[in-house]
């Protein structure tokens, strides 16, 4: 078996669908190439569409190609394209390859042995949305030596749907940056015309179907009115990209006559300053992998409420699960756990120092890249 060391003759080669955006898998992608160059080793990116995260890559000195391949048709319309991009891939000379989502996945372990690589590994970076059980998943998962995932809940669908082994599943955790105390770029109270003794609540996520606005507003009703009988104040931010539910979230808030304390306020480059600025942040969804939005907000050393699902539970763990994990589509339950993080200063101080302490044991950038090179140098035999 080569030591780690020796790899760094090898060429490790990553992939990722698109660089038209930055998504968790992106950034984790990036940071993975970022620490293994840093190290000395040899590391190109393979992207299947161009777009604005080259300058980042740019930026970084990350080497790239922009490879047009099209991973959403059909699987029988791309048998020639597939083939031309195994050849492509083979004139690279790869020693391992390290995909990124579940799609690039499935054509990497179709391909690889034919590229003359000695590794590769499914990688599977969310909680199983595009996992369907098909013959052709199966093949392809049972063709690599092992099989990662960042969360417990992307291992275990792929266990349920295509037979993997538990034994073949790694689990990876995300590498999380502990940012630096950095002079704030936005005032979030000035921006939102608050007064300064207003508390805000912040959720980071996409406005649809997969998270659960929908309990987190009813819950909010509860606290606005726990708040004013306390003459208190406070404002629930929901950031994220609009996906087709905001509309039926702005009538429920309506409704619930809490729609001037909710701001629904988009996509922002300015997560970081909305995080370090918010009495608590909240992850209300029902199923998810281990997300990088509660794992950014403990970075920052808040306090995070979110609901009681495994992938919540892999990042914020079990020590404090009576204070901050509530129950799935309780509102009541959500609503209490809010309530007395915002009200107990020194309960949200203990949770946010012990959220910030998990990322540096648990979650660390340097964790993860070991990981990665510790299978490949487990499942690869000296050349």
């Amino acid at each position: 078996m080569p030591k780690v060391q020796d790899l760094k003759r090898k060429l490790i080669v990553i992939v990722i669908g698109t660089l038209k955006g930055m998504g968790g898998a992106e950034r984790q992608a990036i940071l993975l190439a970022e620490e293994l160059l840093q190290r000395g080793f040899k590391v190109k990116l393979i992207a299947f569409s161009g777009g604005s995260t080259e300058t980042v890559l740019q930026s970084k000195g990350i080497p790239y190609t922009v490879y047009p391949f099209n991973s959403y048709q059909p699987f029988k319309r791309n048998l020639i394209p597939l083939l031309k991009l195994t050849l492509f891939l083979r004139g690279l000379k790869p020693y391992a390859f390290i995909p990124f989502i579940t799609l690039n996945s499935k054509y990497i372990g179709l391909v690889w042995k034919l590229t003359g690589a000695q590794f590769a590994c499914w990688n599977q970076r969310d909680e199983g949305r595009e996992v369907y059980g098909s013959r052709l998943e199966r093949w392809s998962i049972n063709n690599v030596p092992v099989v990662v995932s960042n969360s417990w809940p992307g291992r275990n669908v792929l266990i349920e749907k295509l037979g993997v082994a538990a034994s073949k599943v790694s689990i990876i955790n995300n590498g999380i940056v502990l940012p630096e105390v950095q002079e704030k770029a936005i005032d979030w109270h000035d921006h939102l015309k608050l007064s300064k003794d207003t508390m805000i609540v912040s959720m980071l996520a996409s406005i649809y179907k997969f998270k659960d606005h929908t309990t987190l507003i009813k819950a909010w009703q509860q606290v606005q009115a726990q708040l004013k009988a306390r003459n208190k104040s406070g404002v629930l931010v929901l950031a994220g990209t609009f996906k087709g539910m905001e509309t039926a979230l702005k009538v429920l808030c309506f409704d619930l006559r809490v729609a001037d304390s909710v701001y629904f306020i988009g996509t922002t480059p300015h997560t970081n300053d909305l995080i370090r600025q918010s009495a608590m942040v909240v992850h209300s969804s029902n199923l998810e992998g281990c997300p990088n939005a509660v794992l950014e907000a403990m970075a920052l050393g808040k306090p995070v409420v979110a609901t009681h699902i495994p992938g919540h539970e892999q990042a914020l763990g079990d020590t404090y699960a009576q204070q901050c994990l509530s129950h799935p589509n309780d509102d009541k339950d959500l609503a209490a756990k809010m309530i007395k993080v915002l009200e107990d200063k020194a309960l949200a101080k203990e949770l946010g120092a012990y959220n910030r302490q998990r990322i540096k044991d648990h979650f660390s950038i340097e964790q993860m890249v070991d990981h990665y090179l510790g299978l490949i140098t487990r499942y690869t035999s000296a050349s």
